[in-house]
């Protein structure tokens, strides 16, 4: 019996009345190792902001404890335009290092009834761009791994990689892409590897990337 990614805990809601995943003993040992290869390169908040806009200072620690607005994020509805099993949506509520120094992060996790399958989408908002630069090596640089096998992706934001890795049963797909001053990861959990869904999380991709940057003033360098 295929054992499955997550399985989604009773939800609370946060303060954007958006429920919270606040994931299983299971799924934390199972995230424990994926963070241990280097593959999720994003911090989440402790606790939900209701801040209209973005914080504009930075901390000294690579721990952010701001928390993105969720208009940041596509929807449901838009998610399900390429992956239609997914049926609920939720506000990731586990803290995790993140490189570098953000400002504010926030992670989303649309999945489906029975928490087979997952589609995680996260952004680490920084000061400038080459802070989101340095961390985004930084990302590159922990993906060097035998265990991580790469997938050809191009035209996502500024700069992108993605790739493939199995651990047991599970089978984890992510996109790692800067653009500006953000770091976007889109991540599938529970899908087969094919070329389709691959296809459809480059293009989930480009749409979040759009949505997000749509939130933040550009401070590309010239």
């Amino acid at each position: 019996m295929q054992t499955r990614y997550c399985a989604l805990a009773s939800p609370m809601i946060d303060r954007d009345g958006v429920p919270e995943h606040r994931p299983t003993s299971r799924f934390r040992r199972s995230y424990v190792a994926w963070l241990a290869l280097g593959l999720v390169a994003f911090s989440l908040a402790a606790s939900a902001q209701d801040e209209p806009g973005i914080p504009t200072t930075s901390t000294a620690a690579s721990r952010s404890d701001a928390e993105l607005p969720r208009s940041m994020f596509v929807s449901l509805k838009a998610v399900k335009e390429f992956f239609p099993e997914v049926s609920r949506q939720q506000n990731v509520a586990e803290p995790t290092a993140s490189p570098g120094k953000p400002l504010a992060t926030r992670m989303m996790v649309y999945a489906s009834g029975n928490g087979a399958k997952e589609v995680f989408l996260a952004i680490s908002h920084y000061e400038t761009p080459n802070d989101s630069g340095l961390a985004y090596q930084e990302t590159t640089r922990k993906t060097q791994l035998p265990e991580f096998n790469p997938i050809a992706v191009s035209n996502v934001g500024q700069q992108v990689f993605g790739g493939i890795i199995t651990q047991g049963a599970q089978t984890q797909i992510s996109l790692y892409t800067l653009d500006d001053t953000l770091i976007v990861t889109t991540t599938l959990a529970g899908y087969d590897a094919s070329t389709e869904n691959i296809s459809k999380l480059v293009e989930l991709t480009r749409k979040e990337v759009s949505e997000a940057h749509g939130h933040v003033p550009s401070r590309r360098r010239r």
